[in-house]
């Protein structure tokens, strides 16, 4: 995608370029008004863009010292190093686009006919449920949802909003060969039983062509090249009033196709780990990945440490943990996994591993309640 030429006023802003914006700290605003009347201004003095909105819970970046720079990858191209962990990532988006094409086709092929015909459809639900990495990018056109998404689960403090401009859009896929990206606007091709696209009015991103081989170089593929402005509040002066959606409104529990991609992750697991899975050791090792995949997911969000090229730290995120007791029964269980999936676990997965696991998994939920 092509960057973004913006445009930042000469009053009241910390920075006036993008590069000042992407090298930097985020500015920080003392008040929700505050974030409002200068994304306000930014609105303005870009009109020939649109305004969208990405909340997080840090300012995540990429480089080292004065190459330091906020990315915003799609999860698919973050943190691989060889062409081989790549190519394995595209194997696993392949793999969970026909299983979720098969459930659909197994639910109600009219109701889900677009998802059906459309592999981009597919894909965006893959990513906006979470599945699997995908090369797509979740935003939003509302600041209460961004600022929500920025404030569940964060013990930091502080929630990030992102500023992006992108070209205005026309269809509900819309793609832009001039600024090579796609904008697909989720609440116009997700199908009607599809909550979360919903209540979020979300949006994915992506280049115009979507390729396992990259065309050009992975700067070109971050969305910070659409950058406009980054800020950082403290999430109490955000949760005034009711203005923050929480997590159940977000992310209903009573959603059918979360249901279904559930099933689909379920079906991953099997597929991936366990090619004989009719039998016993199969599914015992389908339900210890499971586990350890919420635990995992527990840890990234609540625990989240970079090394010094942005890549995701498992250890020490577990070693920040002040229960130093929990921390080390959840990186013996992290060591046990690590040789269960290079084939280095020589022993049969019995129930008191699993049960194990999920006590493990109940303490954190208690430690991460109780630290709130």
């Amino acid at each position: 995608m092509k960057k973004c030429m913006i445009k930042i006023p000469s009053m009241g802003f910390t920075y006036q370029t993008q590069d000042e914006v992407l090298r930097n700290e985020a500015e920080e605003v003392s008040s929700f008004d505050e974030l409002f009347d200068k994304i306000a201004q930014l609105a303005v003095a870009n009109s020939n863009v649109l305004l969208f909105y990405r909340g997080q819970k840090a300012d995540y970046k990429i480089g080292s010292g004065k190459s330091e720079r906020t990315s915003i990858l799609p999860s698919i191209y973050r943190n691989y190093v060889r062409a081989d962990e790549l190519s394995k990532r595209w194997e696993k988006l392949h793999l969970a686009e026909r299983i979720l094409l098969e459930k659909l086709k197994q639910k109600d092929p009219k109701k889900y006919r677009l998802a059906i015909r459309k592999k981009i459809i597919l894909w965006s639900i893959l990513q906006h449920y979470e599945v699997t990495e995908t090369p797509l990018i979740d935003i939003t056109q509302s600041l209460r949802v961004a600022c929500s998404f920025a404030a569940i689960g964060n013990t930091s403090g502080y929630a990030y909003i992102y500023i992006l401009g992108l070209p205005y859009y026309t269809n509900r896929i819309s793609v832009n060969s001039e600024e090579y990206l796609t904008n697909i606007r989720l609440l116009s091709i997700a199908p009607p039983d599809a909550k979360r696209p919903y209540l979020q009015e979300g949006f994915l991103i992506g280049e115009d062509e979507f390729d396992e081989v990259i065309r050009g170089t992975k700067d070109e593929l971050d969305l910070s090249r659409r950058l406009i402005y980054k800020f950082k509040i403290r999430i109490e002066h955000l949760d005034n009033n009711g203005f923050l959606l929480t997590e159940d409104k977000l992310l209903p529990l009573n959603d059918p196709i979360a249901l279904v991609c559930e099933d689909v992750k379920n079906e991953m697991n099997k597929q991936t780990y366990a090619p004989d899975y009719d039998s016993i050791q199969a599914i015992a090792l389908t339900k210890f990945i499971t586990v350890w995949q919420k635990i995992e997911s527990m840890l990234t969000t609540n625990f989240i440490h970079r090394d010094s090229v942005g890549r995701y730290n498992l250890s020490q995120a577990i070693y920040s943990i002040e229960d130093k007791k929990l921390a080390e029964e959840i990186n013996s269980l992290r060591m046990i996994r690590n040789r269960i999936i290079h084939g280095s676990y020589n022993e049969p997965i019995q129930q008191e591993l699993i049960d194990y696991a999920e006590n493990i998994c109940f303490d954190i939920e208690k430690y991460i309640s109780e630290k709130k």
